[in-house]
């Protein structure tokens, strides 16, 4: 309970005679009671604007122990003399090589459609044959006879 809930309710709980009880007061102490043991508080929120509130965590609740440290604390040198990083893994944790699916695919080709030739015209593609063909054969022009008109 904050001294805030404890100064405004009596010996026995029940509120004090000056104050109302609201409904913000009611949640106020259910989420200070009903808080997990392992959650922390939320930082107070500044009650002026020039108030500055200064709210951090534990650094070491959060830090393993390394080769170097436990050999500190035991009263030995270091392994090899030199300090070693802590081992992050943690026991049972798979600490061998790495996975291999495969290799990389090869990267696709990349062909530039802007330096692609105009097509050519009939005239010119008439001469173009392959050298095993030979030159291409001069196909007759059909000739169109013009009919009287009536």
């Amino acid at each position: 309970m904050t001294p805030a809930v404890a100064q405004s309710t009596d010996g026995n709980g029940a509120q004090a005679a000056e104050e109302p009880l609201t409904a913000e007061k009611i949640i106020d102490v259910a989420r200070e009671r009903l808080r997990p043991i392992g959650v922390r508080r939320p930082c107070k929120l500044p009650e002026t604007p020039n108030e500055i509130v200064v709210c951090a965590r534990d650094p070491d609740a959060m830090r393993v122990e390394s080769p170097t440290d436990e050999a500190i604390r035991k009263g030995e040198a270091p392994r090899g003399g030199v300090p070693q990083a802590p081992n992050v893994d943690g026991p049972g944790i798979f600490q061998g090589k790495g996975m291999k699916i495969g290799k990389d695919p090869e990267p696709p080709l990349i062909v530039d459609l802007t330096n692609e030739p105009q097509p050519l015209d009939e005239e010119t593609a008439r001469h173009v044959y392959r050298v095993e063909d030979g030159p291409p054969r001069e196909a007759p022009v059909p000739q169109v006879e013009a009919s009287p008109v009536p």
